[in-house]
């Protein structure tokens, strides 16, 4: 009989997005390894916050290599290397050199990735455990598959208990099993993520995880029928008219929430500032909402170039003005979400809010919004079937990103029309 596995590190160095989408594939490893210690490494102290509270999750390392010099990146990944982990996974799409070059400095006994057509790029081939990559599902499903490999494995060489439930057959539905943080403060601040290391590059926080058992709510979900988490809806509700009125809003006022960007260095997915503004606009002119602008510090002056293009009543302001917690705050208060493919959406999704995402060149199969009500807006050519397999491993696009480009205001705001219209009826 193999014996049970101690240590598991799941290594996620992509985006916010990214980490939530592997959300519902966490409970499912804690049910076949239930005292194991699960680790999780993020490169950003706002992915670990996004996390924070995760019942199934002991430990939240923050380490960026982009932005560590090379001494420090030898000594973090001498002291990851020294806890001899006994399983690492990367979380979808962790198909890139860096992170597959951080998964063998860390030196878990298996190492479970994806398995690419590229691996003298993705450097894929230092993994002890790769499992093809077949293109066409949803990224929640490539997680839980990769966790259900692991699983199979195990089964296959160690002895079930009697009575137990083989984890490869558990059925899990991924809106009630997506986490988002939601017992903590919708305000900033650090308190329980004590840090160590340079600047704040580094650290590992604790999770205190509870003895709940799978399947039992321990994952800190509310008991209603579409997997809706009530608590934290309420509780960031009533936090966020704090913050409006901070930002200079009415919270009496009802609101629909934009992110004109797509986070770090991805221009490509963003569907165009000017056309995000006539489209705030024409929200304004017909509909009792107000519009505020989502998104991160980086996003801020981008938020603000929209801001000044509209010529309705000003925008409320949110991007680089809030904190994580405060954003999730934000979009729990938003009647409806209008969106590039971003981390913002996929918080939005994990809040249970409408959603009407507008996506170009990047996987719509992989990564679209799966709430009943969410709506994608895309505009098909036909090379956007090729462009969905090959975005795994280039971002450039020989048309100039026409799918943006050429989808104008008035095909987006048909859509939204519609959907708002839909939304004010049922008020």
């Amino acid at each position: 009989m193999k014996q049970q596995a101690q240590k598991i590190l799941i290594i996620s160095l992509s985006g916010i997005g990214d980490l939530i989408l592997f959300t519902p594939a966490i409970p499912l490893l804690r049910k076949r390894f239930p005292e194991a210690e699960i680790s999780l490494l993020v490169k950003k102290k706002e992915a670990a916050k996004v996390l924070k509270g995760n019942p199934y999750i002991d430990k939240i390392i923050v380490f960026d290599p982009q932005k560590a010099s090379i001494k420090e990146n030898i000594l973090f990944y001498f002291s990851m290397r020294k806890r001899k982990y006994d399983i690492s996974l990367s979380t979808f799409p962790a198909m890139t050199f860096l992170n597959n070059l951080s998964t063998f400095a860390i030196g878990a006994r298996k190492r479970w990735v994806y398995k690419t057509d590229h691996p003298l790029l993705s450097f894929d081939f230092l993994q002890n455990r790769r499992i093809p990559y077949q293109h066409g599902k949803h990224r929640i499903d490539y997680n839980l598959a990769l966790v259900k490999a692991l699983a199979r494995e195990q089964e296959s060489g160690s002895e079930k208990k009697p009575g137990t439930e083989d984890p490869i057959e558990l059925e899990t539905n991924p809106l009630d099993q997506v986490y988002i943080y939601g017992r903590g403060h919708a305000g900033c601040g650090s308190s329980g993520d004590g840090n160590n290391g340079n600047n704040g590059n580094n650290g590992i926080h604790g999770n205190k995880r509870n003895s709940r058992k799978y399947g039992s709510n321990g994952n800190g979900r509310g008991n209603g029928s579409d997997g809706r988490d009530e608590r934290y809806g309420n509780y960031q509700k009533g936090q966020s008219g704090q913050i409006l009125l901070r930002l200079g809003a009415d919270p009496l006022e009802l609101f629909i929430g934009i992110h004109a960007g797509s986070g770090d260095n991805q221009p490509f997915k963003r569907w165009g500032e000017e056309k995000f503004a006539l489209l705030a606009d024409k929200i304004q002119k017909e509909f009792p909402f107000r519009v505020i602008l989502l998104g991160g510090p980086e996003e801020e002056e981008l938020s603000r170039r929209v801001a000044r293009h509209m010529a309705t009543t000003p925008p409320v302001i949110a991007a680089g003005r809030t904190c994580i917690e405060e954003t999730l705050a934000l979009i729990s208060r938003c009647e409806l979400l209008i969106s590039n493919d971003s981390g913002v959406m996929n918080m939005a999704f994990a809040l249970r809010k409408k959603i009407l995402a507008i996506f170009g060149p990047t996987d719509d199969t992989c990564t679209r919004p799966l709430g009943k009500n969410d709506v994608v807006i895309l505009k098909e050519f036909p090379c956007k079937p090729a462009c969905r397999k090959r975005y795994l491993y280039s971002k450039e696009c020989n048309f100039g990103y026409r799918c943006l480009k050429e989808l104008s205001v008035d095909e987006v705001w048909n859509v939204a029309r519609g959907v708002l219209e839909s939304m004010v009826r049922q008020e």
